[in-house]
């Protein structure tokens, strides 16, 4: 495997199945299936299907968050809604080279950074929904405020990575600037 395929795995990894496993932890406050797989996990020995089975499980999950991401930054608020420009100088081998570069290392972790703050805001729902009753005020306060806080800053810095991914690749493909 080279170094190619194992950085295109490791964006994979921190925009899909990172944000999916979050996100079915918070799942499985609220769903006894799930909390079933994480508890089987726990107790037993780890097999192949078992291991494969959360890895697609938290993929799947991932693609949800991505697009409901997608959905949120991108069409409704236009945060981060991807600029256009022409494409032809991305078929040279050299700026194409460059565009992967580019790829993985601003994309890739705008997609972890936004997609890791929906994972968060399904986990902190379903947590505070599901210890509603064994919480106070004061702790329901300090949950949702610490919760607003941490998913601010992530969407924060994925504004961050896709702004600086979307100012390179203009560079890049040499597109005209904006006034």
């Amino acid at each position: 495997m080279g170094k190619d395929a194992i950085d295109r795995y490791f964006g994979l990894a921190i925009s899909y199945l990172m944000p999916g496993m979050i996100a079915l932890f918070g799942l499985s406050y609220r769903l006894p299936d799930i909390r079933k797989w994480f508890g089987f996990v726990a107790e037993h020995d780890t097999t192949f299907a078992g291991f494969l089975f959360v890895m697609v499980a938290s993929l799947g999950a991932g693609v949800v968050l991505s697009a409901i991401r997608s959905f949120i930054l991108e069409d409704v608020t236009g945060w981060a809604k991807p600029k256009t420009g022409p494409q032809g100088k991305r078929a040279i081998a050299e700026t194409a080279a460059a565009y992967q570069v580019l790829v993985r290392d601003h994309y890739d972790y705008y997609k972890c950074y936004s997609n890791t703050a929906v994972a968060f805001v399904v986990f902190g729902v379903c947590y505070l929904w599901t210890n509603a009753g064994a919480l106070t005020v004061w702790s329901w306060f300090l949950s949702i405020q610490a919760l607003g806080w941490f998913v601010a800053l992530l969407v924060w810095k994925s504004l961050h990575c896709i702004r600086r991914f979307e100012a390179k690749r203009g560079d890049l493909l040499d597109w005209p600037k904006e006034a």
